[in-house]
Order: C-alpha cells, then sequence, then structure tokens
C-alpha cells in the first residue's frame, strides 16, 4: 500500500514529505546529533528561525533532544547549536563543552555548484590544507562541513577560535562564510525542512574518526618561528599565533566578570568599558554584527545603561580599527586596569587584566603548588615523612639500635636523626594525652 503523505504549507507552494521518508530523515537527525554530542556536557540549543529578526531557540540535554526531535522532521528552518552550553543562553562566554570546527560554505555566492566544491575539496584540500570532515551537509543553496572533535572545555576556546579561523581561511576561496567563526553558531539540522531552496536539509557523507583539536593543530595549523635575539646563536622557537585569541578572549570574559564583580555599576567608566568589548569581541569573532549585538547585551546588564544609539555610535571606532579603516588599539594591563579603575581585589577574581605584581604573585604560588606532591606537601617535607618511617621500622628491628648507625644506613647526620628522635617522642606523648583524657 503506498504511504500516505504530510502536506507542509509554506508562503508560496506546498511541500511533500511522505509517511515512507519520516523514518529515513529521523535516522538522519537522531545520527547527525548524536555524532555531534558524542560523550558531550551541558546542554545544546535547538533553534527556529521564527522572523529575520532572530531565533525562538530552547535548550535540553542531548539525550532530551533525540528523545524530542522527531516534533522537528520536516519542520521549517530548525538548527542545532555544534557546541554546549553552561545555561540557557547562546553566548561565548557560557560555552561548556567544544565539541566540533565547522565551515560553511555558500557556494551559490561565487558561482560554484555543490557537486563542484566537493569534487574540489577531496582533489585538493582533504588532508593536505584540512582535514577530512566527519559529516558533509547539504545544507540547501550550500553544504556545512563539521569536524567532530574529542569534547573539551572552554578554556580551550582561543585554540579552537584559531583552528576555526585558519579553517575558514583555506575555504574562503569556495565561499566559506565567516559569522561561522563564532563557536555559538547554530547550523542546519539534518532531517529538517529549508524553504529558501524547497529541499530537505541531509547528510551527504560521513567519516569514521574521532579527531582531537590538539591533532588537528600539530598537523595542520602554521606555526610562527620566532628568534631569540638574547643570545648571540639564534634560537627558535615555536610560537602559536593563537596567542592573539587567546588575549583578546580572556580579556572579554575578564570584562564581563568584572561587570557581574560590581554588580553592573560600571560609572565612570561604561563607554571605554563597552569599546573595549566591542573591539576584542570583533577580533576574536571576525562577526561585527554579533559584536555589536554582544555589546548592547553588555551595556543592558548595567545599572544605568547608556542608549543604544549612544553605544552603537561611540562604540562604531572599534568596528573601524577591527575593519582596517582605523590603526589598531594595543592597550597594556595598565592603562586598562587604570582606566577602568580595577582594584586589587577585583584582579584576584580575572584572568588576565591583572598588573604585574598579581602577575608574580600567581607565579610565586604556581612554582610553590608544583613543588608539592599529591598530599599537600613539598619534597622537604615528603623526605621528612619517609625517613621518619625508615627509623620507626629500623628500631622495631632492633630496638638497641644507635643513633650513629641510624644516621649511617639512611645517610643523615646524627643530628637529624636525634631531631627525628623528639619528633617520634612528642608524637607518643601527645597521643597518650589524648587516649587518657577519653
Amino acid at each position: 500500500m503506498q504511504g500516505q503523505s504530510t502536506v507542509i504549507n509554506r508562503d508560496n507552494y506546498n511541500f511533500y514529505i511522505s509517511e515512507e521518508q519520516k523514518p529515513s530523515l529521523l535516522a538522519d537527525a537522531i545520527r547527525h546529533i548524536m555524532l555531534l554530542y558524542r560523550d558531550s556536557k551541558g546542554k545544546a540549543a535547538i533553534a527556529s528561525k521564527e522572523t529575520e529578526k532572530g531565533f525562538k531557540q530552547r535548550f535540553y540535554i542531548p539525550k532530551t533532544i533525540i528523545n524530542k526531535i522527531e516534533d522537528y522532521i520536516g519542520e521549517n528552518n530548525i538548527f542545532i547549536s555544534q557546541n554546549t552550553f553552561y545555561k540557557n543562553s547562546r553566548k561565548i562566554e557560557d560555552i561548556k563543552s567544544l565539541c566540533a570546527l565547522y565551515a560553511d560554505i555558500d557556494c551559490y555566492k561565487i558561482g560554484l555548484s555543490k557537486e563542484q566544491v566537493i569534487w574540489q575539496l577531496e582533489k585538493d584540500y582533504y588532508n593536505s590544507k584540512i582535514p577530512i570532515p566527519n559529516l558533509t551537509i547539504d545544507s540547501g543553496k550550500g553544504l556545512n562541513l563539521i569536524w567532530l572533535i574529542r569534547p573539551v572545555p572552554s578554556k580551550a576556546m582561543p585554540l579552537w577560535g584559531f583552528t576555526q579561523k585558519y579553517i575558514f581561511s583555506q575555504l574562503s576561496e569556495l565561499g566559506a562564510d565567516s559569522k561561522s567563526l563564532d563557536a555559538a553558531r547554530v547550523l542546519r539540522l539534518s532531517g529538517t525542512y529549508n524553504d529558501k531552496t524547497n529541499s530537505i536539509v541531509q547528510i551527504l557523507s560521513q567519516y569514521d574518526y574521532s579527531y582531537t583539536l590538539n591533532e588537528i593543530k600539530e598537523e595542520f595549523l602554521p606555526k610562527i618561528i620566532k628568534k631569540d635575539t638574547k643570545k648571540k646563536k639564534t634560537k627558535k622557537t615555536i610560537v602559536h599565533a593563537y596567542s592573539l585569541y587567546s588575549l583578546h578572549y580572556w580579556r572579554m570574559i575578564d570584562l564581563k566578570e568584572l561587570v557581574s564583580l560590581r554588580n553592573g555599576d560600571m560609572t565612570g567608566c561604561r563607554e571605554f568599558s563597552l569599546f573595549l568589548y566591542r573591539y576584542w569581541n570583533c577580533l576574536y569573532t571576525y562577526d561585527p554584527d554579533k559584536a555589536l549585538k554582544d555589546t548592547l547585551d553588555l551595556n543592558n546588564s548595567f545599572t544605568c545603561p547608556l542608549r543604544e544609539r549612544t553605544v552603537t555610535r561611540d562604540t562604531k571606532s572599534a568596528e573601524r580599527a577591527w575593519s582596517g579603516q582605523l590603526r589598531r588599539y594595543n592597550y597594556s594591563n595598565e592603562s586598562i586596569i587604570n582606566a577602568l579603575h580595577i582594584t586589587d581585589a577585583e584582579m584576584l577574581k580575572l584572568n588576565t587584566i591583572i598588573s604585574k605584581e598579581e602577575k608574580y604573585r600567581r607565579n610565586n604560588l604556581r612554582r610553590y603548588e608544583l613543588r608539592r606532591n599529591e598530599q599537600g606537601m613539598t619534597l622537604r617535607e615528603e623526605q621528612k615523612v619517609q625517613n621518619i618511617e625508615k627509623i620507626k621500622k629500623l628500631i622495631r628491628d632492633n630496638p638497641f639500635i644507635k643513633q650513629s648507625e641510624i644516621a649511617e644506613k639512611l645517610e643523615i647526620t646524627q643530628q637529624m636523626v636525634s631531631l627525628y628522635f623528639k619528633m617520634i617522642k612528642n608524637v607518643k606523648i601527645s597521643k597518650n594525652t589524648s587516649e587518657m583524657a577519653l
């Protein structure tokens, strides 16, 4: 018996999905979700484009999305986030797990067909310029290439951002969209409907390999050779360019944290903080529209926000500097700290916008912690405990052993053995006293 058809009404036409097609589309969507979010933690966003202004989105843990996904099969313009979030907020600073790298190729904009692009990728790009994508998805007019990586926490965002930008730079001549550099980006879900092309989004090919972010970095990303001019001989060291992305990202995070620490009271530095945030956001995301939106959101978190028109106008130079119309700004930590009136107490909660004194304090603390073992003891303290235990064993084996013999066996001074004896005696006295009290 011939399967029935579901009629989906669109603006000027009808689109038909047969009942026989639904299981295949559902399987496509489930496969897409399971591959994307495997072993990841946090919430994923599923969004529908309701209007030209934005998305209507909901957040679920991946298992819940699979249970609900049948409701979205064949639906209009359904998107999913490629990474997961701590809470119901699709912003860079709320990323929990980075699950994938991706490229959104709008090949139609440069007059290439999807078939031409796939042929070109297989011939000249894969395993030479870029790794083979795990998923190649027909999104309608273009292609989505997705590289599945073993999930890493948001601390890896700078490296992720640099890698994402590298992939875009390699694929820009094929129509890659620069807006896909955003870690909070959503892409179309397989098995759903693209009303712009009157077609179903579908997986064209799958490559079963589990990448790591470091593996892609080592095999494909360029390295910068830096000369050490302090010595007569040239010493080559490998320095990755993503250090700049790290700086921009953590400064954005610090600025958001500063607003939170002050409960939104940024009196006296509202304009400059918003300018900095828009500038760093542009440098990191390469998406000026998103940078402005995020800056307006930051402004709205102030106890006394500026007018939207004022923010857009007074921070415009940030976007112009990023685009090359103006000289780029290179603010030192000292100048930022002074301009934003950041206190020593606030610096304790920040990552990169810190003074030299705070930097030295953290370095000293880090070195101190490195000297400690799993029990929290330094090497010296650990050696003392080991010597005391060895002395106890020697005494148990020979109650009449002399301190000079112990010193010789342990290769330490007799004076040190005498000190250890006193420690052992004090511990015994303390123990006996406690037992008598009971």
